[in-house]
């Protein structure tokens, strides 16, 4: 359920993701949920259809709990970040820790090595996509290093921006609403 937080995920890409788990385990866990009302199969429209697993509302409701879990495990030794290379997307769910809402909005493009996230700063919480938006406000751009220390509280975004290992595009409004939603703890 984890991998579903960012957004649907087409069998093959849980599949790719949750290294080790076989076809069957994969297809009877994912027929579980589904039939738990937590996970949704849907295909999409258009002129290639693709099939796609999404959390319902009721399965979204596991956030606050899967979050309390990376948080404890936040506590534990940190593999080395090579380990973690291939899991930016858990990388990236981290920021929900980091994050203070502070009632002012904004949209913007992540952008870690070949990969782009979405995050949308809303008035409940940060949203996470695994997509870029077509017109986001602003856009960081960041190492997988740099990402992985400012995910895991190794370092403050000011501190990294200020030392420009993380590049912001934007104007001075959207850099400062970033900033206060991700505070110096």
């Amino acid at each position: 359920m984890r991998d579903l937080l960012l957004g649907p995920r087409r069998y093959s890409d849980l599949s790719n993701a949750l290294k080790g788990i076989t076809s069957n385990l994969l297809t009877a866990r994912l027929k579980q949920l589904c039939e738990s009302g937590l996970v949704e199969k849907k295909t999409t429209t258009g002129s290639f259809p693709v099939e796609a697993y999404h959390l319902t509302s009721l399965g979204e409701e596991i956030e606050p709990v899967i979050m309390e879990l990376a948080q404890f495990g936040n506590k534990l030794p940190m593999p080395d970040q090579t380990e973690l290379r291939g899991d930016l997307r858990w990388l990236v769910l981290n920021l929900k820790y980091r994050y203070c809402n502070t009632g002012q909005p904004l949209c913007l493009n992540l952008n870690i090595g070949d990969s782009c996230f979405g995050l949308t700063l809303g008035e409940s919480r940060l949203l996470i996509r695994d997509r870029e938006f077509n017109s986001p406000v602003a856009e960081l751009t960041c190492s997988h290093k740099n990402m992985y220390e400012w995910a895991f509280g190794k370092t403050h975004l000011a501190k990294i921006l200020k030392q420009e290992k993380i590049a912001f595009n934007g104007d001075q409004k959207s850099l400062n609403v970033l900033l206060a939603a991700f505070p110096e703890e």
